[in-house]
């Protein structure tokens, strides 16, 4: 887990890598950490949610010490998606360390959505902490590559966006769409794999995340009459 940097000093605008898209975005989410009492966690902050294709952000709308934090999906355990009778939905899971973060303990974190949105952003994250699990390792040596090309193609990390302001959300009923001025593109890629990193050869594209959002097809006629075959009538 990263804490507080995410986000420039205003707390209105967040910092992607290059190549990073945002797939989900909502406002209006609560964040608490259970079983930490020490600062920042010890208190609840509302705030927005980002959900890329390399991890998760939060940044802070209230004035508190936690900022904004961000999980990459490689560190996302137990995630599950509860929807209770009587409150709001939410999210949760636990955030295991990694070389690298400026805090160096596990984390169990919740995300309350009172909303709405929980639905579509739970199944895509638990999609997108799927298939990076599945991915090679981080921590894996690189794979041999052979030298007899003649050129390497350009890395999607370094290639321009064609999505607006890098969102490309799967989900068309969502009416949550961030600001082009609240998003900040850095130069480096993203140090860690992602739903669409190319540098495995396992790699599947983001039409994955469609699949728990797209409606189940219709049968064909010719289907409907083969698996229901006229019965003979009745002779009276």
């Amino acid at each position: 887990m990263f804490i507080n940097t995410l986000h420039v000093d205003d707390q209105r605008r967040i910092l992607l890598y290059n190549g990073e898209l945002i797939l989900e975005y909502c406002k209006g989410i609560i964040s608490k950490f259970r079983k930490q009492k020490e600062s920042p966690f010890n208190k609840s902050v509302l705030g927005e949610l980002y959900l890329t294709t390399h991890r998760l952000i939060f940044v802070s709308t209230s004035d508190f010490s936690l900022k904004s934090f961000c999980i990459p999906f490689c560190c996302m355990i137990n995630v599950k998606l509860a929807q209770p009778i009587f409150t709001s939905n939410y999210l949760t899971g636990y955030s295991t360390i990694q070389n690298g973060n400026n805090y160096g303990e596990d984390v169990e974190w919740v995300l309350l959505f009172n909303k709405g949105g929980c639905i579509d952003i739970g199944r895509t994250l638990l999609k997108a902490v799927t298939v990076v699990h599945s991915l090679r390792p981080l921590n894996a040596p690189p794979t041999y590559e052979s030298d007899s090309q003649k050129s390497p193609t350009t890395s999607r990390q370094f290639m321009s966006s064609s999505n607006f302001h890098h969102f490309a959300s799967l989900n068309r009923s969502s009416t949550h769409i961030p600001s082009a001025d609240n998003v900040l593109i850095m130069d480096a890629p993203p140090p860690y794999l992602g739903v669409n990193d190319t540098r495995n050869s396992t790699h599947r594209r983001m039409e994955w995340l469609c699949e728990s959002k797209s409606a189940p097809r219709l049968p064909t006629y010719e289907e409907c009459k083969s698996n229901n075959p006229k019965r003979p009538r009745k002779q009276y």
